[in-house]
């Protein structure tokens, strides 16, 4: 067959290309593109829990110092109203006794007594309103400051993914482009075994290699009419 050997040359070129195609897949997927991303991967996941977790804490201790705050402050306006009310008691009870005697001496002792104990309860409710007040605003900027290192730490974990997808992506560039190089190598070295190749030169070469046999050489000689009966 006509460029036999040159086409045997050609299929243990495409399947020494298809190994390779192969083998670079292999190291691809194993060590210089699966595994980093994977790992990178595993690190953003684990962080990204942590992360959640811290926060959610954050917030929980937010959320219950904001709610004493609001209990504190009910609390405190409530006794800050119940302490006008005996005021305004207080103060009755020392007009009305400007025109009695005796027992409403009693009367009005007892409210400013009534209004004393409230006015202490005020002075302790506002105390911890204060605290709680302080307390949310210190929870506040806590929280501000978990909000800052997370997001700054998620940056920086973005920046490194980043960073190692591209470098993974350009080493699978420099392997595909190494493995494609060597393709139009091959085509060109098979071009120039093809080229000298000239027409009809492997049937010469088959004819030649074919095993002479001699030939018997027949001569004829001219037969003449004879007519029947002279024979």
């Amino acid at each position: 067959m006509p460029l036999q050997n040159l086409y045997t040359k050609v299929m243990e070129h495409d399947i020494r290309t298809g190994n390779l195609a192969i083998d670079t897949a292999g190291v691809l997927h194993d060590r210089e593109y699966y595994e980093p991303l994977w790992a990178k991967r595993n690190e953003i996941e684990k962080w990204r829990k942590e992360f959640k977790d811290q926060w959610q804490k954050e917030q929980k201790k937010m959320d219950n110092s904001l709610s004493s705050m609001r209990k504190s402050h009910l609390h405190y306006i409530q006794r800050c109203e119940e302490l006008e009310k005996a005021k305004a008691l207080s103060a009755k009870a020392e007009e009305e006794l400007q025109g009695t005697a005796g027992s409403g001496n009693k009367q009005l002792e007892k409210r400013r007594r009534y209004r004393d104990e409230v006015q202490m309860k005020v002075n302790e409710l506002e105390v911890i309103y204060k605290t709680s007040v302080f307390d949310a605003n210190n929870r506040r900027v806590e929280l501000e400051k978990v909000r800052e290192r997370i997001i700054s730490h998620i940056r920086k974990l973005m920046y490194q993914g980043d960073e190692v997808l591209t470098r993974v992506t350009l080493r699978m560039f420099k392997l595909q482009h190494g493995q494609a190089e060597r393709i139009p190598e091959g085509y060109d070295y098979l071009t120039e075994v093809c080229k000298p190749y000239k027409s009809g030169e492997k049937y010469l070469e088959f004819i030649q290699n074919l095993q002479k046999k001699e030939l018997p050489i027949e001569v004829y000689k001219f037969k003449e009419f004879v007519v029947s009966g002279q024979r």
